[in-house]
Formats: C-alpha cells, sequence, structure tokens
C-alpha cells in the first residue's frame, strides 16, 4: 500500500522530503524573492501606478516625455556612436590631481590648502 501525502511528508529520508522542500521553497519565497520575472512585474505595476497619476495631455515641457525621448535610440542617428563613447568615458574615474603631499603648510588667510605646484608659502 502506498503511503498518502501526509504520511510521506513526515519521513525523514524518503522522496516525501523532497516534496516538503520543494513546497516550502515555492510557499516561502514567492515569486518577488529570486525571480527576474517577478521584479520586473512589479516594477512594470509601479511604472504604471506613476504613468496613472499624471494628466493625460502631456505637453513639450514635460520633463518625462522630454527625458523619455531623449534616452531613445533612433537608427541611423549619426551621433549615437559619439554619445555612446562619452558616456562610456564619462563613467570611467575620472583623474583627480595630484595633491599636496609635504609637511603642514603654515595657515594662511584664505585656509587654501597648497597645491602640487604650490607649498603654501608666498
Amino acid at each position: 500500500m502506498k503511503p498518502s501525502l501526509s504520511e510521506r511528508n513526515n519521513m525523514p529520508n524518503g522522496e516525501g522530503g523532497k516534496v516538503v522542500l520543494v513546497t516550502r521553497l515555492f510557499a516561502g519565497l514567492g515569486t518577488e524573492g529570486w525571480l527576474a520575472q517577478g521584479r520586473q512585474q512589479q516594477q512594470n505595476v509601479e511604472d504604471a501606478m506613476k504613468e496613472m497619476q499624471k494628466p493625460l495631455a502631456r505637453y513639450i515641457d514635460d520633463e518625462d516625455v522630454d527625458r523619455m525621448l531623449r534616452e531613445q535610440e533612433r537608427e541611423g542617428d549619426p551621433m549615437a556612436e559619439y554619445i555612446k563613447k562619452r558616456k562610456a568615458k564619462g563613467n570611467q574615474e575620472k583623474k583627480e590631481k595630484p595633491r599636496y603631499s609635504g609637511p603642514a603648510p603654515p595657515p594662511n588667510r584664505f585656509n587654501i590648502w597648497p597645491g602640487h605646484r604650490w607649498d603654501g608659502v608666498d
């Protein structure tokens, strides 16, 4: 005789243990915990709620529409490649100018820290 589902779930090392593990896994986590589709669906709902709050008529000075249109990549755009390079270059760390690394400078009337070419002494 085959054990019932409740008996199989209580088995320590039987096939019922797998059923319990899988059901607990799916029941506890849901779709928002680890599925990309759940996160995407939640984002879509939030975006839709934001759009519902806006007026139906959108004018030329609307910032959201302007931003959306500027971010679109269009086919045959001669400046698209340049803009991509510029964005990639902007994301890299910018080089900082060298700083003064000598002994503590004497205070001056503007409290300006000396630069790498000037030691702070007039």
